[in-house]
Protein backbone atom coordinates (compact mmCIF):
# COMPACT_ATOMS: atom_id res chain seq x y z
CA UNK A 1 0.00 0.00 0.00
CA UNK A 2 1.51 3.32 -1.00
CA UNK A 3 0.36 6.72 0.11
CA UNK A 4 1.48 10.32 -0.05
CA UNK A 5 2.46 12.64 2.78
CA UNK A 6 -0.63 14.73 2.00
CA UNK A 7 -2.73 11.65 2.86
CA UNK A 8 -1.41 11.62 6.45
CA UNK A 9 -3.30 13.47 9.20
CA UNK A 10 -1.02 13.66 12.22
CA UNK A 11 -2.81 13.02 15.53
CA UNK A 12 -2.51 14.45 19.07
CA UNK A 13 1.01 15.67 19.97
CA UNK A 14 2.76 13.87 17.11
CA UNK A 15 5.00 15.51 14.52
CA UNK A 16 6.02 14.27 11.08
CA UNK A 17 9.66 15.04 10.32
CA UNK A 18 12.11 14.57 7.48
CA UNK A 19 15.77 14.20 8.40
CA UNK A 20 18.12 16.79 6.98
CA UNK A 21 20.97 14.89 5.32
CA UNK A 22 24.21 16.22 6.79
CA UNK A 23 26.32 14.05 4.48
CA UNK A 24 28.14 16.16 1.90
CA UNK A 25 28.99 14.56 -1.40
CA UNK A 26 32.73 14.53 -2.04
CA UNK A 27 35.46 12.57 -3.68
CA UNK A 28 35.26 9.64 -1.27
CA UNK A 29 32.21 7.40 -1.63
CA UNK A 30 30.87 6.27 1.72
CA UNK A 31 28.49 3.30 1.88
CA UNK A 32 25.04 4.31 3.10
CA UNK A 33 25.22 1.97 6.10
CA UNK A 34 28.53 3.53 7.23
CA UNK A 35 27.23 7.10 7.32
CA UNK A 36 26.20 8.67 10.58
CA UNK A 37 22.52 9.44 10.97
CA UNK A 38 21.90 13.19 11.09
CA UNK A 39 20.44 14.74 14.21
CA UNK A 40 18.48 17.56 12.60
CA UNK A 41 15.16 17.39 10.81
CA UNK A 42 12.54 19.58 9.18
CA UNK A 43 9.01 19.59 10.57
CA UNK A 44 6.60 18.57 7.80
CA UNK A 45 3.30 18.33 9.72
CA UNK A 46 2.12 18.67 13.32
CA UNK A 47 -0.91 17.35 15.14
CA UNK A 48 -3.47 19.61 16.83
CA UNK A 49 -2.00 19.08 20.31
CA UNK A 50 -2.49 16.88 23.34
CA UNK A 51 -5.84 16.93 25.16
CA UNK A 52 -5.58 17.09 28.95
CA UNK A 53 -8.58 17.64 31.24
CA UNK A 54 -10.72 18.49 28.22
CA UNK A 55 -8.40 21.25 26.99
CA UNK A 56 -6.09 21.11 23.98
CA UNK A 57 -2.48 21.99 24.76
CA UNK A 58 -1.29 23.70 21.55
CA UNK A 59 1.83 22.55 19.74
CA UNK A 60 5.00 24.68 19.91
CA UNK A 61 6.34 23.34 16.62
CA UNK A 62 5.06 24.32 13.19
CA UNK A 63 5.67 23.08 9.66
CA UNK A 64 9.00 24.35 8.34
CA UNK A 65 10.80 24.46 11.71
CA UNK A 66 14.26 22.89 11.87
CA UNK A 67 14.63 20.76 15.00
CA UNK A 68 17.27 18.69 16.78
CA UNK A 69 16.44 15.03 17.43
CA UNK A 70 18.22 11.95 18.71
CA UNK A 71 19.97 9.76 16.14
CA UNK A 72 17.49 6.90 16.50
CA UNK A 73 14.38 8.87 17.49
CA UNK A 74 10.93 8.31 16.08
CA UNK A 75 9.25 5.72 13.92
CA UNK A 76 10.27 5.61 10.28
CA UNK A 77 7.61 5.82 7.55
CA UNK A 78 8.22 5.57 3.83
CA UNK A 79 6.04 7.78 1.61
CA UNK A 80 6.57 9.27 -1.84
CA UNK A 81 9.94 7.47 -2.04
CA UNK A 82 11.23 9.40 1.01
CA UNK A 83 11.77 8.34 4.61
CA UNK A 84 9.96 10.35 7.29
CA UNK A 85 9.92 10.14 11.08
CA UNK A 86 6.85 10.22 13.29
CA UNK A 87 7.48 11.15 16.92
CA UNK A 88 5.96 12.96 19.89
CA UNK A 89 6.67 16.67 20.24
CA UNK A 90 8.19 16.26 23.76
CA UNK A 91 10.80 13.91 22.26
CA UNK A 92 12.17 16.72 20.09
CA UNK A 93 15.38 18.00 21.74
CA UNK A 94 15.19 21.61 20.53
CA UNK A 95 14.32 24.07 17.79
CA UNK A 96 17.15 25.50 15.67
CA UNK A 97 16.99 29.31 15.64
CA UNK A 98 18.66 30.96 12.65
Amino acid sequence: MSFKVDDIRVQRDLVLLKRIDSHQEGLIVTPANAREVGNSAEVIKVGPGLVEDGEVIPMELKAGDEVMIGPYAGTELECDGNVYLLMREPDVLGIVIR
